[in-house]
């Protein structure tokens, strides 16, 4: 079985894009997905020059932040995109065309850069509503990569689960383990960081994004996949 530890919210703050890296340099994390347009961007950028071979997809974003692109709709009096659920709230059909100009935008930005994209995903799962798996959809295919959780996709899984009260490597073995019987590459999603007060003032998933942290940076782990034949890879690998 193959294996793609995706790290979510790169960009987010220094505090999370340390823990990526980290992650990634002493650990498991084989991709990341990245927030552009986000206060730690530029941080995210001089961290990549020490990790040449981590794999690089956008988070798109629609619940945090600030629009990429000019006149998008779903915003706040202050300019800011919308809460999740505020955002559920007023989406339309009628929005697919801003959405698609947003996440266009996202992109071009982030390939403005250029870094390869190997992906895409995006925070708060927003992708799975409908309207903007729709607009996904169409971006894959204009720029030739997959997204998470393409139905397509035949031998894979996507799993969420390490999160909250599943960080644990008690609960990663038991789920490679029945992984293994089923799927030929799975993607684990998770958040590792190193929490400060620049990250305590933007999100309330804190101590948790540490103890990822030390799970996905631990020997045993590693000797785990090892000894069960797991081999570590990333979307443009595999897919």
């Amino acid at each position: 079985m193959k294996l793609i530890f995706n790290a979510d919210d790169y960009g987010l703050c220094q505090a999370v894009n340390q823990g990526i890296i980290a992650s990634h340099l002493n650990g498991v994390v084989t991709s990341t997905t990245m927030m552009v347009g986000m206060q730690g961007e530029q941080d995210a950028l001089e961290r990549l020059e020490a990790a040449p071979n981590l794999s690089v997809g956008v988070h798109l974003r629609l619940t945090a932040g600030k629009p990429v692109s000019s006149h998008f709709p779903l915003i706040t009096i202050e300019g800011s995109f919308l809460k999740y659920d505020a955002l559920m709230a007023k989406l339309e059909p009628k929005h697919e065309t801003a959405i698609y100009e947003e996440f266009r935008a996202q992109i071009e930005h982030f390939l403005s850069y250029g870094i390869p994209l190997s992906h895409l995903d995006s925070h708060h799962h927003v992708h799975l509503h409908p309207i903007v798996t729709r607009v996904v959809a169409r971006l894959s295919h204009e720029f030739d990569v997959p997204y998470r959780a393409t139905p397509s996709l035949t031998g894979y899984q996507f799993s969420d689960g390490f999160y909250d009260g599943n960080i644990s490597l008690d609960w990663l073995k038991a789920q490679l383990a029945d992984w293994l019987k089923h799927y030929d590459v799975v993607e684990v999603m998770c958040h590792p960081a190193v929490v400060d007060d620049e990250l305590a003032s933007i999100s309330s998933y804190l101590d948790k994004r540490e103890l990822e942290l030390e799970v996905l940076s631990s020997q045993e782990l590693k000797q785990y996949l090892i000894s069960h034949q797991i081999e570590l890879t990333h979307y443009s690998a595999v897919i």
